[in-house]
C-alpha cells in the first residue's frame, strides 16, 4: 500500500488504461493507417475508433451471446432432458410395478374365492347326500320298501339336479374369473409390448 506522501505516476496509470481498454482497437486502427495510408491519419483514427465502438463491440456481444446459447444447447439442455427422461422412466416403472402387484393380489383373491366356492359346493353336496340318505332311511322304516325307494330316487334326482346346478354355477363363476384374469394378463402384456416398442423407437 503506497504511503500518503508517495508520488503517484499518472503516466503509468494512463498507459495501463490504454493497454487494457484501448489496446486492441488502437492496434487495429494503427495497422489500418499503415495499410491504407490516409491523407488525414488523425481523422481516420477517430472514425475508425467510432466504427469500432459502434460495430465491433456489438459484434462481440452477439458472439458471446451465441457462445452462451451454444453452451446451453450442448451442455445444459441435454443434461436437463436426461434427468427428466430418467425421472419419467422411473415413474413409469413404479406404475408398472404397482399394476403388477395389484394384478397378483387380484389373482390371489380370485384363487382363494374359487377354493372357497369349491369347498362350499362340496359341503353342500355332502350335506345333500347325507340328508338324502337320512330321509331315505327314515322313509324305508316308516312307509315300506317300495314307497321309500321311489321317494329316495326322486330325492336323489332332485339332489343330483341341485348338485349339477351348483357345479354348473361354480364352473361358470370359475370360468368368468379365469377370463377376467386372462384379460388382465393380456392388458399387462400389451402394456409391456407397448413399452418395448417405445423403448425400441
Amino acid at each position: 500500500m503506497p504511503d500518503e506522501g508517495a508520488v503517484v505516476d499518472f503516466s503509468r496509470v494512463e498507459s495501463n488504461y490504454i493497454k487494457q481498454v484501448l489496446g486492441e482497437p488502437l492496434h487495429h486502427a494503427l495497422c489500418a493507417i499503415i495499410l491504407y495510408q490516409p491523407s488525414d491519419p488523425i481523422d481516420f483514427l477517430a472514425n475508425y475508433l467510432r466504427y469500432w465502438v459502434k460495430h465491433v463491440r456489438t459484434y462481440r456481444r452477439h458472439k458471446i451471446a451465441e457462445q452462451q446459447v451454444d453452451w446451453l444447447l450442448t451442455v445444459q439442455l441435454p443434461w436437463n432432458v436426461s434427468v427428466i427422461a430418467e425421472k419419467a422412466k422411473r415413474l413409469e416403472q413404479e406404475a408398472l410395478d404397482e399394476a403388477r402387484r395389484i394384478a397378483e393380489e387380484e389373482a390371489r383373491k380370485a384363487a382363494l374365492e374359487r377354493a372357497r366356492i369349491k369347498a362350499a359346493t362340496e359341503a353342500a353336496i355332502k350335506q345333500s347326500s347325507d340328508q338324502i340318505r337320512t330321509e331315505a332311511a327314515s322313509m324305508v322304516l316308516h312307509d315300506g320298501i317300495d314307497k321309500t325307494i321311489e321317494l329316495a330316487v326322486k330325492k336323489f334326482e332332485a339332489a343330483e339336479r341341485a348338485r349339477k346346478q351348483a357345479e354348473e354355477l361354480a364352473r361358470r363363476k370359475a370360468q368368468e374369473e379365469e377370463e377376467a384374469m386372462e384379460e388382465q394378463k393380456a392388458e399387462g402384456e400389451g402394456e409391456e409390448e407397448d413399452e418395448e416398442q417405445e423403448e425400441d423407437d
